[in-house]
């Protein structure tokens, strides 16, 4: 007759069931940790990936349209009529460039734009005329941008602008990962004033037809 180990008959005590418990709530409380932590790096990367890309798309636009293309610059306030561009800050600016062209006699085409800040969308977009029988087109300078002023640098013929971004939870739409501000400065060729309240595409429209007016008369 063969005799069985009693101890092999044994299960866990309590104290050993305690302890294994203890020790796995432990690892995993670590896990979990690590895993957050991980995802709220990753998180934070992406965040700040996506606002420097969109801080050097406002950086190369601005300096292209407003530079580059020798621009003639115009700005408008909230009064019917100014005498001249003032130095507070403006969200939204018009430039007017000369470009080449096939249709003109002189080879020449005066061609305006809008560079306007919608909050409601939280960008900063280019309206421009398009080719004959398109009519006002858009294009995005910048994304994720919470704010945007455009100011004159005084005695200069430069202008500054700040826009501030900020990138929300894709999942959490309220919740902010990161906020940047991002400040510039460009030269423009010359300055005018057009003066308009109401939205920017009805005071682009608005200035169009008033600088188209001037070669009609």
């Amino acid at each position: 007759m063969f005799t069985i180990d009693q101890s092999r008959k044994k299960g866990m005590t309590m104290t050993e069931l305690l302890v294994a418990l203890a020790i796995s709530s432990i690892v995993l409380l670590i896990v979990t940790l690590v895993s957050t932590q991980s995802l709220r790096i990753s998180r934070g990367t992406n965040a700040s990936m996506a606002i420097d890309e969109q801080i050097t798309k406002l950086h190369s636009s601005m300096n292209y349209l407003v530079s580059k293309q020798f621009a003639v610059l115009f700005s408008f306030g909230n009064e019917e009529e100014d005498e001249e561009l003032q130095d507070e800050p403006y969200s939204q600016i018009i430039v007017t460039n000369s470009i080449p062209s096939n249709v003109t006699p002189s080879g020449w085409e005066t061609k305006s734009s809008l560079i306007t800040f919608q909050p409601d969308f939280s960008r900063i977009v280019h309206l421009y005329e398009g080719k004959e029988g398109q009519g006002t087109q858009m294009s995005i300078i910048a994304e994720y941008v919470e704010g945007f002023e455009v100011s004159l640098i005084t005695g200069t013929t430069y202008l500054s602008y700040t826009a501030t971004f900020t990138y929300f939870d894709p999942v959490n739409p309220g919740v902010a990962i990161l906020t940047k501000e991002a400040r510039g400065a460009v030269r423009f060729y010359e300055k005018g004033i057009y003066a308009c309240g109401g939205s920017g595409i009805d005071c682009f429209a608005g200035f169009i037809r008033s600088w188209w007016s001037l070669f009609d008369s």
